[in-house]
């Protein structure tokens, strides 16, 4: 499918009438005209004034390995008018990994040519990527992989490790928990996670809004790469950590809310939820301002 869309008449269309159309108009011009620093600025302000660039719905492929690609041709009118227009190919790819995960990821290129871009050049910009490439590991309903989790650390995995191993000295220092030992002592944590679940998660919730409360953040943790998030696997670590402290070496409801907090925290950062927003395209020049999911503003310069 194939549209011929003006730059500028795509970006105003999708910005709300009730915006203050001359801070609009003075930010896109310094896109045109301005130096990078003033071509940042002005994207930051058009990002706030709620200006973005709507990207096409893609439907998968009915063997769910690939999906439909959309070229379009960008031309701008009015202030970033061009003779030229410049194309954008918006595509969407699969990724599998050994564990059976898939990842989904989809992305924009941008090329003065439509040949380049059925080539497989142009530069792109990755739009959004879901998926969880590598954390069944912290998955709570396998136990997750221990020397990913580090339950070795826990002084109740230590002791009950230690009372089975005996004077087996391998057996005592497997961080896999491999052996016939470490086997039934993740199966023993297992189950003492199950008896004291509800506890441990109630409780989980008070110790992390305590730790919120200091930088008035909230618990919305939707990309791995925002600050948001961040801030929610350091507040995951920092009760683990103060858990690890006030535990026993008795596998209570502390060690549940322990492995909670670790386990949440490995997920977070195995996670791989990252989105990009484009904001506005100047086709005359080549210029492409998009907002990443890290908050950051960004630039991308087409050359083919």
């Amino acid at each position: 499918m194939m549209t011929i869309l003006g730059g500028l008449l795509w970006v105003l269309a999708a910005t709300p009438a009730a915006k203050p159309q001359a801070e609009i108009d003075a930010a896109l011009k310094a896109v045109k005209t301005g130096d990078e620093k003033a071509r940042k600025d002005a994207y930051a302000t058009l990002w706030k004034l709620g200006v973005r660039i709507p990207s096409p719905t893609l439907k998968d492929a009915p063997d769910g390995d690939s999906a439909e690609d959309r070229f379009i041709a960008l031309k701008g009118t009015g202030v970033l008018a061009c003779k030229h227009p410049l194309w954008a190919r918006f595509s969407r790819a699969y990724m599998d990994s050994n564990r059976n995960e898939r990842t989904t990821e989809d992305s924009v290129a941008f090329a003065w040519k439509r040949k380049a871009l059925k080539e497989g050049s142009g530069e792109s910009i990755e739009l959004g990527t879901s998926g969880q490439p590598g954390s069944n590991h912290c998955d709570l309903d396998s136990m997750g992989t221990p020397e990913a989790l580090g339950l070795r650390r826990h002084p109740a995995i230590q002791q009950s490790l230690q009372q089975c191993c005996g004077t087996d000295a391998n057996c005592v220092a497997d961080d896999t928990l491999s052996s016939l030992c470490g086997e039934s002592v993740v199966s023993a944590a297992k189950a003492a996670y199950d008896r004291h679940h509800a506890q441990a998660e109630a409780t989980l919730t008070e110790r992390l809004r305590e730790c919120y409360l200091p930088k008035g953040s909230g618990y919305v943790c939707e990309y791995t790469d925002s600050p948001a998030c961040t801030r929610h696997r350091e507040c995951l670590e920092t009760v683990a950590q103060d858990s690890l402290k006030r535990g026993s070496k008795a596998f209570d409801a502390e060690f549940a809310l322990w492995f909670e907090a670790v386990s949440d925290a490995c997920g977070v950062k195995h996670s791989n939820e990252r989105a990009c927003t484009l904001i506005v395209v100047d086709p005359c020049r080549g210029r492409v301002g998009y907002r990443c999911s890290d908050e950051s503003i960004r630039e991308l310069q087409v050359t083919y």
